[in-house]
């Protein structure tokens, strides 16, 4: 007659299937923590893009050809740098332009781009470039 189970020999695999569950369902959950920080993180980041870009597009705009201080394209991107905070001055592309000039009037644009690079190594768009324009109409 064939010896039947005992108790101690089912343990031993209950325990084993529990460790393997127990190992998938702490990756899934990892998974997801660090895929909801990621998504923070670009989040944020696009924030403080679009609060540069409208930084610039203020600090241009007081600075119009009538105000004694024009700006120009290195004013503006070095002011929009020094405001980066938490975002490397290095990584972001400010480009400005005016439409028509930069007389009292015309239109100024603030274009900031960064881009942004996921932690997580299995997410498949990689470095994502993340940009914000700002217009405003010189006052000065």
């Amino acid at each position: 007659m064939p010896e039947r189970p005992t108790a101690t020999r089912a343990s031993r695999a209950q325990r084993g299937s529990s460790m393997l569950e127990m190992a998938l369902v702490i990756s899934m959950f990892l998974a997801l923590v660090f895929g909801i920080i990621d998504m923070s993180r670009a989040v944020w980041a696009y924030n403080t893009v679009a609060h540069l870009a409208g930084e610039g597009a203020r600090y241009a705009m007081v600075r119009g050809s009538a105000s004694g201080a024009t700006a120009t394209t290195d004013t503006v991107a070095a002011y929009v740098k020094g405001l980066s905070v938490g975002l490397p001055a290095s990584s972001l592309t400010v480009t400005t332009t005016w439409s028509p000039s930069k007389a009292a009037g015309s239109t100024v644009s603030v274009k900031v781009q960064y881009p942004f690079r996921y932690i997580l190594p299995y997410v498949p768009w990689g470095t994502v470039t993340l940009g914000s324009t700002a217009r405003s109409v010189i006052s000065q």
